[in-house]
């Protein structure tokens, strides 16, 4: 048996590197593997919190940065209250858990530091690379043009259609994600594309 881990949450690297105060979750089913992690990355700069749900941490860093495309998209836009940014953001968190669920993972970890941690840290992080690209396509960028500027590269793009086939086989709600796939293919501009997401 291999005795593996995982590493999720809103943690930064210029955060570390600047000496800024962080946190994040350690996963890992072997209690070993947790505490070991733990003692290894904690420390004055760095809170560590730990969960044995390990496929939940993998999915909720994957679908939060998913979720991230969709802040950005909303934080572009003037007519998107904190209220509505804040439903959206409710919304994609349930239905990320309710996805992940459907493979194995434990619901409680997206109402956690690794799902709604990660998610909320987003909306402070206008250079995180998933919000800027929600922002360019939301003020008209195609999808090129919107990944030049977020300059990374971006995980989310590829497997937003990948979370929305694997719901609909699965037969689980994928509101969010459904728009989400349909704002990376230019099918929405800003106004239709909030609208679509409510």
């Amino acid at each position: 048996v291999r005795r593996i881990g995982a590493l999720g949450g809103p943690v930064q690297a210029d955060e570390l590197s600047e000496g800024r105060p962080s946190a994040m979750v350690v996963g890992s089913a072997f209690s070993d593997v947790r505490a070991a992690m733990s003692e290894m990355l904690s420390g004055p700069w760095l809170q560590i919190r730990t969960t044995e749900d390990l496929i939940g941490l993998e999915w909720a860093s994957a679908l939060m940065g998913a979720v991230s495309i969709g802040v950005g998209f909303a934080q572009a836009r003037e007519d998107v209250s904190p209220g509505l940014l804040a439903a959206l953001i409710s919304s994609a968190v349930d239905e990320s858990a309710t996805i992940a669920a459907a493979a194995g993972a434990k619901r409680a970890t997206f109402y956690g530091l690794g799902g709604y941690g990660d998610l909320l840290a987003s909306i402070g992080m206008p250079d995180r690379p998933e919000v800027m690209l929600g922002r360019a396509l939301a003020e008209g960028a195609s999808l090129e043009e919107a990944r030049k500027r977020a300059a990374l590269r971006i995980e989310a793009i590829d497997l937003i259609p990948r979370i929305v086939a694997f719901a609909e086989r699965r037969k689980v709600h994928h509101k969010v994600f459904g728009v989400l796939a349909d704002v990376l293919s230019c099918e929405l501009d800003g106004e239709r594309g909030i609208a679509s997401f409510f």
